[in-house]
């Protein structure tokens, strides 16, 4: 039982049961939002497996897509002409979009007076433009062939081409738009959930977005000539992207008729409709004991959690953030840094560091065998990571009961530092598992434990502890702006990782490099992790 000890007006020492106090606040708020003109009762309960399933199963959308771009991006921008230098920068793209719109759009969300809510028309047009890079990415080269290019062999494509435009304009659509969801989905199902919640939500969303990848994996290994589809869709990506389209709109449509949002403006005018934060809990205890008088508390507006934030204030809290969240902040982008470092690499090593392959080997030769046997081999690999990934994130929520969040963080990122190390010292088929295990154990945490505790100090109202106590944040910060930043280390991770790390495989040649970058990667952010403000999570 959780009790707060209070000093009241005598000066006598009194103790408050915290948890009855929340669980009233809860009920009498449930039953004030079950009266309203529109139930938002949903905002003051524990959620059920299946609504979280229901609150998250964009992310499958999401990561569908990303896992089917992933497999067949690259191949489909080679066929335009473009070259593998620019190619890899193509990749580049997105993340530099992301890293400077996504808090943009995130303060957007914060700021959103639309009756349908605030989070849920920012998802529909991601998901929209989402799903015209699905169309884009698979059919750019047709295109350019209608707007004017010449219709000649890859070899003899020289100068500027619409397809490569077009197929370049469909990847950056699926990649932005795919992360501004996550970040927005994110933050929707925190706001839907009480902070009980939080951990189930993200662990529930880290594993139906890996689901996704699987089945996005899954997808790509299909030969899809031998159904006779090729009378429909003039190739195997274009098939394989129209299903994902069809699936993404379906998974997002899931989503957004889950759970009624609560509009700005009447969060604004009902105190009773706003979430139950640190600060509101704290006024509650207060009153119970008679310390504080209604006038003190100025009509709740401590209850207030900063989400009326303009583009000003977005760029002032970028710059002037609590200690706590620069360190989360660089962390994550370390954890990114290692993660794309394997990923992006990870095919093209089993093929030709396990392998023994040759990429650049003649048509029909052994060498070229070995290759692709081994970039099937390591996409077997991936999808097996992606697999423990969504199975190990069922029990994060419950791990987190028994072991401290920064114990459960460090003891990942060197887990996986290692699993690293092994697959380049131990250059064996059954290493590639072993090496995926860790990995995914690492990829359920990082894209879980940061959010939760991102989340733990907006509930708190508190970056940071003096004397023993949480000192309240006096700063307007947005739970969305603040997500989205923390999303937004993915994309500045992918930028630095798709312009340097290519470059580093070709100076030292080998494609070990990569694996080496990410275990030391993965053991500076177990560092980094160690400094972090856990505030007791």
């Amino acid at each position: 039982m959780s009790q707060v000890d209070v000093i009241g007006i005598s000066g006598d020492r009194v103790c408050i049961d915290e948890a009855k106090i929340l669980e009233t606040m809860l009920k009498v708020r449930y039953e004030h939002a079950k009266n309203t003109s529109k139930d938002y009762s949903h905002l003051f309960r524990t959620k059920t497996k299946w609504e979280l399933l229901r609150m998250t199963a964009i992310f499958f959308g999401n990561q569908l897509a990303v896992a089917a771009e992933t497999t067949f991006a690259s191949p489909i921008l080679r066929r335009t002409g473009l070259s593998y230098t620019f190619t890899t920068m193509a990749w580049a793209i997105a993340p530099v979009l992301g890293f400077f719109l996504i808090p943009c759009i995130a303060t957007l969300s914060d700021q959103n007076r639309l009756s349908w809510g605030r989070r849920k028309p920012i998802m529909l047009a991601s998901g929209i433009g989402l799903m015209v890079g699905l169309l884009m990415l698979p059919y750019g080269k047709t295109l350019g062939l209608l707007i004017g290019d010449a219709n000649v062999p890859v070899s003899e494509m020289t100068g500027f081409r619409w397809s490569i435009l077009l197929t370049i304009i469909g990847l950056v659509l699926i990649d932005f738009n795919a992360e501004t969801a996550n970040a927005i989905g994110r933050t929707y199902c925190m706001d839907m959930c009480l902070e009980d919640d939080h951990s189930k939500a993200l662990t529930v969303a880290v594993m139906i977005g890996g689901v996704g990848s699987m089945a996005g994996y899954l997808l790509g290994s299909i030969d899809w000539s031998t159904l006779n589809l090729r009378n429909i869709f003039e190739s195997n990506e274009a098939t394989v992207f129209a299903t994902v389209f069809v699936l993404f709109f379906l998974f997002m449509l899931v989503t957004l008729t889950s759970f009624r949002e609560v509009p700005l403006a009447a969060i604004e005018k009902d105190h009773l409709l706003r979430p139950i934060s640190r600060t509101t809990l704290q006024r509650e205890l207060s009153q119970s004991q008679k310390v504080y008088t209604l006038e003190k508390i100025e009509n709740g507006r401590s209850e207030k959690s900063g989400e009326d934030l303009s583009f000003k204030r977005l760029l002032e809290n970028i710059v002037r953030m609590p200690k706590a969240l620069r360190r989360l902040y660089f962390t994550q982008f370390m954890l990114n840094l290692a993660l794309l470092s394997f990923t992006i690499n990870f095919t093209h090593f089993v093929g030709d560091e396990i392998f023994n392959g040759d990429v650049s080997a003649a048509e029909g030769s052994l060498e070229l065998e070995k290759y692709n046997e081994g970039i099937r081999f390591g996409s077997l690999g991936l999808a097996f990571l992606v697999l423990v990934s969504s199975v190990f994130s069922i029990i994060i929520g419950a791990l987190l009961k028994f072991i401290k969040a920064k114990y459960f963080l460090i003891g990942a990122l060197l887990l996986n530092s290692i699993g690293m190390l092994m697959m380049t010292f131990v250059k064996k088929r059954y290493m590639i598992f072993v090496g995926c295990t860790t990995a995914g154990i690492y990829y359920a945490a990082i894209f879980s434990i940061p959010f939760i505790l991102l989340a733990h100090y907006h509930t708190i109202n508190s970056f940071e502890r003096a004397d023993g106590k949480l000192v309240p944040n006096k700063q307007k910060r947005g739970l969305g702006t603040d997500v989205s930043i923390l999303s937004s280390m993915f994309y500045l991770a992918l930028l630095i990782v798709s312009l340097a790390l290519g470059s580093l495989v070709d100076y030292f040649g080998t494609s070990s490099v990569a694996l080496y970058s990410a275990s030391l990667f993965s053991c500076l952010a177990a560092i980094s992790a160690s400094r972090l403000i856990y505030l007791d999570l």
